[in-house]
């Protein structure tokens, strides 16, 4: 994956494209349903009730706040 202009490096979740973040942390089927990486940011009681479509939100803001990074091998 490289970023827009093409190119490799680590750069800051808030500073990429949210799309390049769930290319990496998006609707993967780790735990019997679309995760967005947040099965370990809810309880597991909680976790059947939060929708896909929240835990996706969850995911968007923590990637605004700069929360993370995305690599890209050009």
């Amino acid at each position: 994956m490289t970023d827009a202009d093409g190119r490799w490096g680590i750069r800051s979740a808030d500073r990429v494209p949210f799309a390049d973040v769930a290319k990496v942390l998006g609707p993967m089927r780790c735990h019997g349903g679309p995760c967005h990486c947040q099965r370990f940011h809810l309880l597991t009681r909680d976790w059947a009730a939060v929708s896909d479509a929240s835990k996706e939100a969850a995911l968007q803001a923590q990637s605004a706040a700069g929360n993370g990074v995305v690599a890209y091998d050009g």
